[in-house]
């Protein structure tokens, strides 16, 4: 860049700081603080945790942007539940932009993208990288919420984006060359520092390294069975700094004042018929972890069969303890709360359960897109008593912070899961010490996961390990 387009640059940035008006409630000042970022570098990452407003951020954005240049198209994409999130807080910041959601089969998104194109923003979900739809090349702005979703570097939605994959299968996306370029996540590294590569690489391509592999030899030791396993990684201080200077790094601690969460246990004995089910299940798996050929996808497999189990999905509702529980704190609290399951059988059981009694709303995989958001705005106006989740559906990017009460029926084996789910009401907005209650029957592998997350561990990797204990 030229002294003369960094000069140029400066003056646009220096001039937004002073000039934009934003809409009321003014933003907090690290919201500020990411907005003037993205103005200064362009192309940029917003790792900032869940809860802390990214999402309005990148409205003002495309808002300024539209204020100045009259004519944009933006892009996002996001998982699919967050969709009509980002419609609804488009509708709430900003002040004149026509944003639009292209969903349903590729046809349908073809379709809606050509009878919209004077639209000013496209909402969709990552899989229509997979459609080959024409964006065009007049992109001003992409961003991509949830950006951990391209972590791996395998992953074909990730060559896509990236422009590796089979140009004869699928084209890379005419927006690579977008003059704004934005990530945005809570948890950039869900596992391992090297989850950074294609996200970085998405905003400066090469900035970490040529390739992936050329990256992982200089942040990894590699060893164990034919070199494939990451023993440890190094120069981390290293990498820190160049990831600091593409990204805002943000903890809700430094940024705004949250009430402190309350973490809760209630464990339960389970019946004498649940038990023998469960010890069964049990044996057949430690018998399978003794042996060497056993690979991880099994044992993880052998330990979700008893996860299944403790869930209730082999017993009556009447005598399913953690169901009993479960409508005992409904009964027990006036206020709205979140009901997080990982299993589809065991949403609709509470649903069957409490909704004879109480206003409930399911939110899972399958729920209509149009349903989405009535049901988030049905819940923030307080006409929802009980929110019931799918942890795989609903565990990021949605606000329900008018509930300060959520409860764990069973997690999943991903600390991140977890993480992300308890911030969907542990953010702006929320007054009162937000409650979170682990339901549990004793000594059984939902307690194990209860004290990895304690732990602040992944249950899938710390059970492996204990799966190389028992083989010694």
């Amino acid at each position: 860049m030229s002294l003369a387009d960094s000069a140029k640059r400066l003056t646009e940035y220096e001039q937004a700081k002073t000039s934009f008006i934003f809409q009321d409630p003014q933003p907090y000042p690290h919201q500020r603080q990411m907005f003037e970022a993205i103005l200064r570098h362009k192309k940029y990452g917003l790792f900032a945790e869940m809860g802390l407003g990214k999402t309005r951020v990148v409205i003002d954005v495309l808002q300024y942007l539209k204020d100045t240049k009259k004519n944009i198209k933006g892009i996002i994409l996001c998982p699919k539940s967050l969709i009509s999130v980002w419609i609804e807080e488009a509708d709430k910041w900003g002040r004149n932009l026509n944003v639009v959601g292209l969903k349903g089969s590729t046809k349908q998104k073809t379709k809606a993208l050509k009878d919209n194109k004077n639209a000013d923003v496209f909402v969709t979900n990552y899989e229509t990288l997979l459609s080959n739809i024409d964006f065009g090349s007049d992109v001003t702005l992409v961003a991509l919420d949830e950006s951990q979703k391209i972590k791996n570097h395998k992953a074909r939605r990730t060559k896509v984006l990236l422009g590796y994959y089979n140009k004869r299968i699928y084209s890379p996306p005419k927006f690579a060359d977008a003059e704004y370029k934005i990530l945005l996540t809570g948890t950039p590294i869900t596992k391992n520092p090297l989850d950074l590569y294609t996200q970085i690489s998405f905003i400066h391509k090469g900035y970490l390294g040529k390739s992936f592999y050329s990256f992982r030899g200089r942040y990894a030791v590699m060893g164990g069975y034919l070199n494939y396993q990451i023993v440890r990684y190094k120069n981390l201080k290293e990498l820190e700094d160049k990831v600091s200077k593409k990204a805002i790094i943000l903890k809700k601690q430094d940024c705004i004042s949250l009430p402190d969460k309350i973490y809760e246990k209630r464990i339960l004995e389970m019946p004498a018929n649940l038990k023998r089910q469960y010890v069964e299940m049990e044996n057949e798996a430690l018998i399978e972890f003794k042996k060497e050929t056993i690979v991880a996808p099994i044992v993880l497999t052998k330990m979700l069969r008893l996860q299944e189990i403790t869930s209730g999905k082999y017993v009556e509702p009447k005598d399913n303890l953690k169901l009993k529980e479960v409508i005992d704190i409904v009964e027990e609290n006036d206020g709205q709360i979140v009901i997080w399951t990982r299993f589809k059988h065991s949403l609709f059981a509470i649903y069957n359960a409490l909704s004879k009694d109480y206003s409930c709303a399911l939110f899972y995989g399958d729920t209509p897109e149009r349903d989405r958001a009535r049901i988030l705005d049905e819940f923030k106006q307080g006409n929802i008593k009980v929110f019931i989740g799918q942890l795989s559906a609903g565990g990021v990017g949605i606000n329900l912070q008018t509930a300060s009460l959520t409860v764990y029926y069973e997690n999943t084996f991903s600390l991140a899961d977890r993480m992300q789910s308890e911030d969907r009401t542990h953010r702006i907005g929320q007054t009162n010490n937000p409650v979170y209650i682990d339901l549990f029957y004793a000594n059984t592998i939902d307690e194990k996961i209860f004290k990895a997350i304690q732990k602040k561990q992944d249950f899938a990797e710390t059970v492996l390990q204990e799966i190389k204990n028992i083989r010694r």
